[in-house]
């Protein structure tokens, strides 16, 4: 059986994970409020499997980034429940490891099932909020991406590999590689992390 660790400050949204997770046919291993537990019942179970997945909200002892970070170096695939409000902070989770990123009042259910299928996923309405549609209209035109470029570039920010991206797209990987290299080019970037970052501030996809 799959199993999920869930991990908030607050025990009654850990609770509605549990029973969440139950419907989807996943058990609750872990149920902690901190990082700091949820580091010691890994030490404690340390024969064990480690969680399937982790689902990571607001915690009292470490940032949120800092947490999907940690959780996400045991092997499990991180689903962060968070308020974000800016485009860096949406960017600050997926860099951290996060495979989904979702409202703490979102749909954990389509989160993880996308999750399970190997695809990364940020809730929409969570979208609509990091990019204000009112920004838009300050969209600088001056990176001169393609249609083609745009499309990699808007993948690369929810933080899909090259070999997600081709397969999404039905490109060949090397093709992928040939239009990162283009968009960094055109960034005036070196990495990946920093072309997402400049494609969240101008709001290009």
């Amino acid at each position: 059986m799959r199993t999920v660790a869930a991990i908030d400050s607050w025990a009654l949204l850990r609770s509605g994970i549990e029973m969440t997770m139950k419907q989807q046919g996943i058990s609750t291993t872990v149920s902690v409020a901190t990082l700091g537990e949820f580091v010691t019942r890994l030490t404690d179970r340390a024969g064990d499997r480690p969680p399937d997945f982790g689902v990571v909200g607001q915690l009292g002892d470490a940032t949120q980034a800092a947490a999907v970070r940690r959780v996400a170096e045991t092997g499990a695939k991180v689903v962060a429940l968070a308020s974000c409000s800016t485009p860096s902070a949406l960017v600050e989770l997926l860099t951290a490891g996060a495979f989904a990123v979702i409202g703490r009042g979102g749909d954990l259910a389509a989160a993880v099932a996308s999750v399970s299928n190997g695809e990364r996923y940020v809730a929409p309405d969570l979208l609509s909020t990091v990019f204000d549609p009112k920004v838009r209209v300050s969209r600088t035109p001056r990176f001169d991406l393609t249609h083609r470029e745009q499309e990699v570039l808007a993948e690369l920010v929810t933080g899909r590999s090259n070999v997600e991206i081709s397969e999404r797209l039905l490109i060949g990987t090397q093709t992928v590689k040939t239009h990162l290299s283009n968009i960094y080019d055109k960034l005036g970037v070196h990495h990946r992390t920093h072309a997402v970052r400049v494609a969240i501030s101008h709001v290009l996809v």
